[in-house]
């Protein structure tokens, strides 16, 4: 994971070469627009590339966000999976992701 979070930081910091630090209310229209555009294909059935399309930039107005905001997204991910992992294994006593049409122990 220590790969993937050290990736994620390279990204932020190419999204900050490439948008520097916009306004806040700005950057969160344009998020918020691009999330409601991803959720408007997914609703459809788009195919892969336009969910691609949406999603990709979805992802990269969090970088941008995560920037405006002086905030390191790697470590607010690599938080928020422990969180979850902390929750389930809790819960579970063991990482139950769940599975479409699986039963449940709730």
């Amino acid at each position: 994971m220590a790969a993937a979070l050290a990736g994620l930081r390279d990204l932020q910091s190419c999204a900050l070469d490439l948008y520097g630090r916009l306004e806040v209310d700005r950057a969160l229209n344009w998020t918020l627009e691009e999330l409601g555009e991803l959720a408007r294909a997914v609703r459809l059935g788009e195919g892969c590339a336009r969910l691609e399309e949406e999603l990709g930039q979805v992802a990269a107005w969090t970088l941008c966000l995560a920037n405006i905001l002086d905030l390191d997204l790697a470590a607010a991910v690599d938080a928020a999976m422990d969180e979850e992992i902390g929750r389930q294994v809790g819960k579970y006593s063991r990482l139950k992701p769940y599975r479409p049409g699986g039963h449940s122990d709730d």
